[in-house]
Parts: C-alpha cells; structure tokens; sequence
C-alpha cells in the first residue's frame, strides 16, 4: 500500500518533533541529580554552615570579654563600670549563640522532613547530635565564668587558681566542639560541590551521547522517507525514456516515402503490421500521458 507525499512529510516533521521530545527528557532526567546536590548546597548546608560560623564569631566574642574581664580585675585598682560593661557583652553574646543554635537544629529537623530532596542524612544526623554539644559546651564556659567572678569576689585565692583552671578547660572543650562541627559542615559542602561537578559531567556526556543518537535517527528515518519519494519519480522517468525511442522508431519506419530506385516498393502486408503497431502504440501514449 502506497502512502500520499503529504503523509509521508507529516510522518518526518512528527518523527523529528518526537525526538525532539525525547532528547528533551533525557537532558532533564539527566541534571536532575546536579539540580538536587545544588538545591542541597544553596537551601541547607551552606545557611547551615553560616549559621555555624555565626556562633563560632559569637563564642570568640565572649571569649575576648572574658579575657578583658581577667585582666580588668587583675590590675590594682579594678574599673566596676568596665567589668560590669564586659561582662554584661558576655553575657550578650552567650544568648545570642544559644539562639542561632535553637535555629540550626530547627533548620536540621525541617531538611530531615524534605522528601523532594535527596540529602546527607547520615551527616545531619551527626550534625544534630553535634550542635546541641556546642550549646552545652558554651553553657558550661558560660557558668564557670560567673563561678570565677564570685571566686575573685568572695573566695580564696586557691579557690579562684581552680575556677580559672575550670574555666580554661571549659574554654578548651568549646574550641574542641566548635572545630568538629566546622570540620563536619566543610566535608560536607565539599564533598557535595564535588559530587554535582561530577554529575555535571556525566550529564552533559550522556546529552550528547543521547543528541548523537536521535541526530542520526532523524537523518535514517528522513533518507528512508525521501527515498521512497523519489523512486517512483525515477521510475516515472525512466518508463517515458524507454517509451519514447519505441515510437519513433516504428514512425519512422511507417512513415510513408517514395519509390525511389534503389528502395524496394513496400508490399500491402507492410503497411498493415507498421497499422497495427500503430494502434498498439496509441492506448501505452494515453496511459502515459495520465501518469504524468
């Protein structure tokens, strides 16, 4: 069954709209996984990581407030408005890290409920576990500096040896708590940048790979569908040629001449085979004239 020349073109134009279509999917099947790990980067690690940052900048703070306290009340004669100003900024501080930690761990139990993300969950699991160690790490620095205020106060002067010694423990395991969490948050911002750097190629490998392939579909299917359009043309032309050399021949040999005296004169049977040729030849004239 011969299809018409105007479905044979709809079929080409719908064949490349089709892989169009697919080479469109596949890219973004593809980048899905890049898509994920940036999302992943800009909406949770990299607020969590500033966050982290943000209480590390806070606790160095109370540290410097601290250590001004240390040498205010260290001098002969102490300034109470200048201990009373650094401590009440120590103060300040303390609360303000409290508050950014409430928040990460707010934030770190909103990323856990995602489901249209993939994340690390076994690093914010640890994250989890991490944070609140901070927050009680600082609190403990927290309540060793107002035991060494009432020690110099109001204690003895060994008592207020072993506060300190507490006191820059305390201060030692808030550094040590602080470093972890950061060592945590830049492993895991890392190892993401560098995992959708990855994806990022394998994708971009695949497109082309997958545009190779429907390039050279399309250009099979097109030569196919052409091809078939031009046969019958061929065909068409060359049947004319085959026909036309055939009648001129029997024309030219029917075609009536003189007598002259080297040619032989042309018998009454002659003229009836050169008739019916001639009969013969008109019907294939006609039928090609409605070909054509």
């Amino acid at each position: 069954m011969r299809l018409p020349i105007s479905l044979k073109i709809f079929s080409i134009t719908t064949a490349l709209l089709v892989l169009m279509v697919v080479v469109t999917w596949l890219s973004v099947l593809n980048f899905r996984q890049p898509n994920n790990q940036v999302r992943a980067l800009s909406d949770w690690y990299l607020p969590l990581q500033q966050q982290v940052a943000s209480v590390e900048i806070l606790i160095r703070q109370q540290m410097v407030h601290m250590e001004r306290v240390l040498a205010g009340m260290e001098v002969a004669r102490p300034d109470p408005e200048f201990l009373a100003r650094e401590s009440n900024g120590f103060d300040m501080r303390g609360v303000n890290a409290d508050q950014i930690v409430d928040s990460s761990l707010r934030m770190l139990g909103e990323a856990e409920a995602q489901q249209d993300i993939e994340l690390d969950r076994v690093t914010l699991a640890v994250l989890g576990k991490q944070l609140p160690a901070i927050q009680t790490a600082r609190q403990h620095f927290h309540m060793s500096f107002r035991q060494f205020q009432i020690e110099a106060e109001e204690g003895t002067p060994r008592s207020e040896k072993i506060v300190r010694d507490a006191l820059l423990r305390e201060k030692d395991t808030v550094d040590v708590e602080i470093g972890k969490t950061i060592d945590i948050l830049n492993k895991l911002t890392q190892d993401t940048a560098i995992q959708a750097k990855a994806e990022e190629k394998r994708a971009t490998t695949l497109n082309w790979i997958v545009t190779a392939i429907a390039t050279a579909l399309g250009l099979i299917f097109a030569g196919f569908v052409t091809r078939s359009l031009v046969d019958p043309v061929k065909r068409l032309g060359a049947a004319r040629a085959r026909s036309r050399p055939a009648t001129s021949t029997w024309k030219s040999r029917c075609a009536p001449t003189t007598n002259s005296p080297r040619s032989p004169p042309r018998s009454t049977t002659w003229w009836s085979a050169c008739a019916r040729r001639s009969a013969s030849a008109t019907p294939s004239a006609s039928t090609s004239t409605r070909v054509s």
